[in-house]
């Protein structure tokens, strides 16, 4: 694993772009990083090509918006995005999703504390879970936080297990 120079991606039609403020590290990414889940072949099918760009949640800051999306630069939003795409996941310095993945970041939540399920294109759940943490009844648990530089850390940490809470890599 390493770190990667890519082009800045601009958001499309219904899509935004965000400036990652912190994404997780999930056992999913474990599977994706080491093949476990699909090849470099299937992979490539799908149109995703090295470097490959792990990561499923993240929040961050709305810094470019696509025509007809809802958002608007500045925003504090949360974000799911599947990492075996031709865009990528969520651990970059900035991820275009489309606006369905988004929600808002509740009032008060340091954006290193927000945790999203796994609901590609369901904003309604997403923001379900940000009512949720507004109201006190869902925890953010995060066991430690890891600057870009060690991801790879953070990927060999989760694959050791016993790891109680999300592995974040802060931006």
């Amino acid at each position: 694993m390493e770190v990667s120079e890519l082009p800045v991606p601009e958001p499309g039609p219904g899509e935004v772009r965000i400036r990652v403020a912190a994404a997780t590290v999930n056992p999913t990414d474990i599977g994706f990083r080491t093949g476990r889940q699909l090849n470099a072949a299937q992979l490539a099918e799908m149109g995703v090509k090295p470097p490959y760009v792990p990561g499923m949640e993240l929040a961050g800051v709305v810094d470019a918006v696509g025509a007809g999306a809802p958002w608007r630069v500045g925003d504090r939003v949360m974000a799911i995005v599947n990492p075996r795409r031709p865009g990528g996941g969520a651990q970059a310095e900035q991820v275009v999703v489309p606006s369905a993945s988004v929600a808002r970041v509740p009032e008060g939540t340091s954006l290193e504390r927000v945790r999203v399920s796994a609901y590609f294109e369901n904003q309604a759940a997403l923001e379900q879970l940000a009512r949720l943490v507004a109201g006190g009844r869902l925890t953010l648990r995060v066991a430690r936080t890891f600057p870009p530089e060690e991801a790879a850390s953070a990927q060999e940490t989760l694959a050791a297990g016993g790891t109680r809470g999300r592995l974040l890599i802060a931006f």
